[in-house]
C-alpha cells in the first residue's frame, strides 16, 4: 500500500482504431474527388459524400495531415476519448490540464482509501469509467486494476472532485470533457497525425542537498507543456513567461525566484504564501518514477529536450515482482513478491520520503531494498541510492513481505526483513 502512516494514501481499442481507418476508407472509396495539398495551408479537404446520402449541403469534410516528425510529441500521451454519446475525440491528451506525458503518473487512489495508488500512463492501453468517480484501468498484459481517480488522490487534485480530460485534436483545437462526459479511453501512439502545438516541459531540478532529478517537470503542480507560462501564478508585479522561452528558473533568495529567458532577460519575483500542495515541482523521471519537491527544496530547474524521449514503447505494462528475500537472522527466500501484502506488480510504486521530497517509485526500476535505520535504503537500476521513511510502505507498519518461495509461503514482517534483490530484468526505463 502507499498510505502515509501517522504517528508516522483490447478489443476496443482495435474496434476504435478500425472505426477511424474504415471510415477514412470508405470515404476515400466513394468521393467522387478529393484534393489532397502536399502541404496544406489548412488540414481540411471537403468532398462529396455521394451514396452516403445528403448531409446539409451534400459534403463532407476529410481532414488530412502531413505525418508528424518521428520524434515530436513521442512522449505526449495521445489516445481517444469515447464519450457516453458515442461521440470519439481523438488527439493529445491532458490530464486534469496537468499530466501530460507517458512517464507522468496518473493520480488515483484505491477504491475507498486515501492512498496514492497511481500507475504511469504509459503502461495502459484503456481506461474504462466506472460509475461516477471510478475508473478499471487495463494494462498492456491485459491484466485490470480497480482505481479511483477522483475524489482524494493525495493532494493531486487542487480542488479535489472527478478529473477532467483535454483532447488538443490535429488542428491545434482543444476540448475538456468532464469524466461523467467519458465512457472509455484508449491510449496509442502509431496512430499520431500530427506533432502537438506544445511539447512537454523538460529538464533538471536540483534540490537543497544537491540531488538532481531530470525528466518531464510540473511546475507549481500544474503548468507542463512548454506553451504555459511561468510566473503567473506566482503573486507580484512583472508578468510571465511561456515555459518555452525560459533557460533557467532558481530560487534567487528565500523569498524570490528569477527566470531567465532564452534572450537573456531576466524576470525577477515574489514569492507568497503558495497554496499547500500547489507549490510543488514533480518530475516524472523516467528510471525512477515520480518526485515531488516542495518549494522549501527547490533550489532551480534547468530547461533542455530529452536526449531520447521517453515514448509509449518504453513501457511494458508490468510483470510480477520476483526477487530473494533475506532476514535479519539468515534466512533467505525466493519467488514471486508481494510488498507491504499487496504490491505485486513492476508497475506499482513504493511510496516514501526523504525530508519534505515525497517519492513514488516504480518497483520496475528498483535493484534493491533493504531495511536502513527508520526505513529503507533503496538502490534503482541506475545506481542511484535513495533513504526513504515516513510511509507504511518503508516503516514499521508495514504488513509483511510475502515470498512465493518453493517451500511455501511466507510472510516476513518488518521487523524480521533485511533486504530484497529483484531479478535482473531486461527492461526498458519504464519499463
Amino acid at each position: 500500500m502507499n498510505r502515509r502512516h501517522d504517528p508516522t494514501p483490447t478489443d476496443d481499442a482495435g474496434s476504435l482504431s478500425a472505426i477511424v481507418v474504415g471510415g477514412t476508407l470508405s470515404l476515400l472509396a466513394t468521393a467522387a474527388a478529393i484534393v489532397v495539398f502536399a502541404r496544406p495551408p489548412e488540414p481540411v479537404v471537403t468532398v462529396p459524400i455521394g451514396e452516403f446520402g445528403s448531409h446539409g449541403d451534400g459534403l463532407a469534410e476529410l481532414r488530412i495531415f502531413p505525418s508528424p516528425p518521428p520524434e515530436a510529441g513521442a512522449d505526449r500521451i495521445w489516445g481517444g476519448v469515447i464519450l457516453t454519446d458515442g461521440r470519439v475525440a481523438s488527439g493529445y491528451l491532458r490530464w486534469n490540464d496537468r499530466e501530460a506525458s507517458w512517464a507522468d503518473l496518473l493520480p488515483a487512489t484505491a477504491p475507498g482509501g486515501r492512498a496514492l495508488a497511481g500507475v504511469r500512463f504509459g503502461h495502459l492501453t484503456r481506461l474504462e469509467r466506472r460509475g461516477a468517480d471510478g475508473a478499471m484501468a487495463v494494462f498492456k498484459d491485459g491484466r485490470s486494476r480497480l482505481l479511483t481517480p477522483g475524489g482524494r488522490v493525495a493532494r493531486a487534485l487542487p480542488g479535489g472532485g472527478a478529473p477532467t480530460v483535454t483532447v488538443e485534436n490535429g488542428l491545434g483545437e482543444t476540448s475538456t470533457y468532464e469524466w461523467r462526459e467519458i465512457d472509455r479511453i484508449h491510449f496509442s501512439q502509431d496512430s499520431r497525425e500530427v506533432a502537438p502545438v506544445a511539447e512537454r516541459i523538460h529538464g533538471t531540478v536540483t534540490v537543497a542537498n544537491g540531488r538532481t532529478f531530470s525528466g518531464y517537470v510540473l511546475w507549481n503542480g500544474q503548468e507542463g507543456v512548454l506553451s504555459d507560462r511561468a510566473g503567473d501564478e506566482i503573486p507580484g508585479d512583472g508578468g510571465s513567461v511561456p515555459f518555452a522561452d525560459v533557460v533557467e528558473i532558481r530560487r534567487s533568495a528565500p523569498d524570490r525566484v528569477a527566470i531567465e529567458g532564452r534572450d537573456g532577460a531576466r524576470l525577477e519575483r515574489t514569492v507568497e504564501a503558495l497554496r499547500v500542495g500547489l507549490g510543488e515541482i514533480t518530475v516524472a523521471d523516467p528510471a525512477l518514477g515520480s518526485v515531488a519537491v516542495p518549494w522549501s527544496e527547490f533550489r532551480s530547474l534547468r530547461l533542455g529536450p530529452a536526449d531520447v524521449p521517453t515514448d509509449y514503447h518504453a513501457f511494458d505494462g508490468g510483470r510480477d515482482l520476483v526477487g530473494t528475500v533475506r532476514t535479519k537472522d539468515g534466512r533467505t527466500f525466493r519467488g514471486r513478491v508481494a510488498w507491504d501484502a499487496d504490491e505485486r506488480r513492476t508497475t506499482s510504486s513504493l511510496d516514501g520520503m526523504d525530508g519534505r521530497i515525497r517519492y513514488s517509485v516504480e518497483f520496475g526500476l528498483i535493484r534493491s531494498i533493504e531495511s536502513h535505520r527508520q526505513g529503507a535504503r533503496v538502490t534503482l537500476r541506475d545506481g542511484r541510492r535513495l533513504y526513504l521513511a515516513g510511509t507504511n510502505d518503508v516503516n514499521w507498519a508495514n504488513r509483511g513481505i510475502r515470498v512465493e518461495d518453493p517451500s511455501g509461503p511466507v510472510v516476513i514482517s518488518w521487523r524480521s526483513f533485511e533486504r530484497l534483490d529483484f531479478n535482473e530484468i531486461d527492461a526498458p526505463p519504464g519499463g
